[in-house]
């Protein structure tokens, strides 16, 4: 599959639907884990071959018949952050300055760094070191201001949330807070080529409060090459 197919999935009224009550139903957690598995249910119904989290440790593979010598292999990874994640990873770019990104990596290795609290890190993690086909990453603004305290308090990272929202009144309407993420994409793209820019799809939704999925859709050049089917295959198949 290609970054283009992916887009035309987010683009879809079926994946909209889902991701509007996904914004709901789980504002508790990071929902990385819960729109890769709605993702899942498009490609299912789409009648494709794929697999969760079993394939080389990806977070999804898709398998599309090509030939009889092999399938074309599409290895994905995700990564969602919030709003207030965009200052934390302006600053860490900031103090790494223009020192070499695998650097940064290296201090990772030596365990100086945390990949779990570093954004840097964790995207560096998945874009150059785990090395996918297909890299989505997406930005999730919740626009808390409106929300009752009890009802603020189930919603994961609100504290957060409402002082970047005070220090951003304007965040709303003015999105450049996402452009943090675009730069960091551009240079990682320098490491390791991308086949064209991002594909880019912003989805608002309306559910208990208003947020944006600002989603980005990174291929690689090797994301159309046919790969031999390899362990472990879905079951059934």
């Amino acid at each position: 599959m290609t970054a283009a197919e992916f887009k035309d999935i987010f683009e879809s009224a079926e994946f909209k639907t889902g991701l509007e009550e996904i914004s709901s139903y789980l504002a508790s957690v990071r929902q990385e884990a819960a729109i890769v598995q709605l993702l899942a249910k498009v490609l299912w119904r789409q009648k494709r071959l794929y697999v969760l989290e079993r394939n080389k440790r990806h977070d999804l593979t898709i398998w599309t018949p090509s030939s009889p010598f092999g399938d074309k292999e599409t290895n994905v990874e995700f990564k969602i952050h919030f709003e207030c994640d965009m200052k934390v990873l302006a600053d860490e770019l900031s103090k790494n300055g223009n020192r070499p990104l695998k650097e940064m990596w290296d201090l990772v290795l030596a365990k100086k760094i945390s990949k779990s609290w570093s954004v840097m890190a964790n995207i560096y993690g998945d874009f150059c070191v785990k090395a996918p086909h297909i890299f989505v990453w997406i930005i999730h603004f919740r626009n808390l201001r409106n929300l009752r305290p009890e009802a603020r308090g189930r919603v994961c990272w609100a504290k957060e949330t409402m002082k970047w929202l005070a220090n951003n009144p304007n965040a709303a309407t003015d999105r450049t807070y996402v452009n943090v993420a675009d730069d960091y994409l551009a240079r990682l793209g320098r490491e390791r080529p991308l086949v064209a820019r991002p594909h880019e799809v912003d989805i608002s939704t309306s559910g208990d409060f208003p947020s944006v999925y600002h989603i980005r859709v990174c291929e690689f050049p090797d994301a159309s090459q046919k790969t031999a089917r390899q362990e472990p295959r879905p079951p059934g198949h």
